[in-house]
C-alpha cells in the first residue's frame, strides 16, 4: 500500500485513488481479521484466563464486523464514484461520429502506411493554422495518426530530405492569403 501511495504507477491520477482505496480496504479486512480472531482463541482459553487478561482480549465482534462492512463498502463507493466520473467524463469527450452508426469510424490502415493524413503549409505562413488543425482532428479522432510537415519532419526540417511518401488517402492544404485574414 505504501509502494502505491509513493511510486504512484498509474497514468491516470483516478486509477490512483482506486487503487489507494482497494488497497486499504484490503488492509483493513486483514488487521479486522486478525482481531477476529484474536477474540475468537481468546474465547478458546475462557477458561485458564484470569479476568484482567479476558477483558484485555477480548472484543465486540460486532463492532469488528461492522468496521470490516464499513471498509468494503467504502472501497466499493469510491469504485462507484470513480466509474461515474470517468463515464461523464467520456461523455463529454466530444468524438467525430458515423451518422449512420452513431459510433466513432474505423481508421484502418494499409500496411506499410502510417498516416491517415497528411497536412501541409507554406513554410513562410500558416504553420500555426495547420498546427491547431492537427490539434483540433487528434482530439475529435485520437486514433488517427496525423503528419504535420513541422512536427513530424523531426530535427531535419528540409522538407527535400524527408524520407517520407505519399501514403496517405487524404491532403488538406493551408493556403491562407492576406486578404483571407
Amino acid at each position: 500500500m505504501l509502494l502505491i501511495a509513493i511510486a504512484q504507477p498509474y497514468k491516470n491520477v483516478g486509477d490512483d485513488i482506486f487503487a489507494k482505496a482497494c488497497n486499504f480496504s484490503l488492509s483493513s479486512l486483514f488487521l479486522f481479521c486478525v482481531v477476529l480472531k484474536v477474540g475468537e482463541l481468546t474465547e478458546e482459553v475462557d477458561g485458564q484466563i484470569n479476568e484482567q487478561l479476558r477483558s484485555r482480549f477480548g472484543v465486540d465482534a460486532v463492532l469488528i464486523s461492522a468496521g470490516m462492512t464499513v471498509s468494503i463498502v467504502g472501497a466499493l463507493v469510491v469504485a462507484a464514484v470513480m466509474a461515474v466520473s470517468q463515464i461523464i467524463e467520456a461523455a463529454r469527450k466530444p468524438l467525430i461520429k458515423l451518422k449512420s452508426t452513431k459510433s466513432v469510424p474505423a481508421l484502418p490502415l494499409r500496411s506499410g502506411h502510417k498516416w491517415h493524413m497528411f497536412l501541409s503549409h507554406v513554410w513562410s505562413s500558416g504553420q500555426d493554422q495547420c498546427a491547431n488543425i492537427k490539434r483540433q482532428l487528434t482530439r475529435l479522432m485520437p486514433e488517427s495518426s496525423i503528419f504535420l510537415d513541422v512536427s513530424d519532419y523531426g530535427i531535419n526540417l528540409n522538407p527535400c530530405t524527408c524520407s517520407c511518401r505519399p501514403t496517405v488517402i487524404p491532403r488538406v492544404s493551408c493556403r491562407l492569403d492576406r486578404w483571407m485574414i
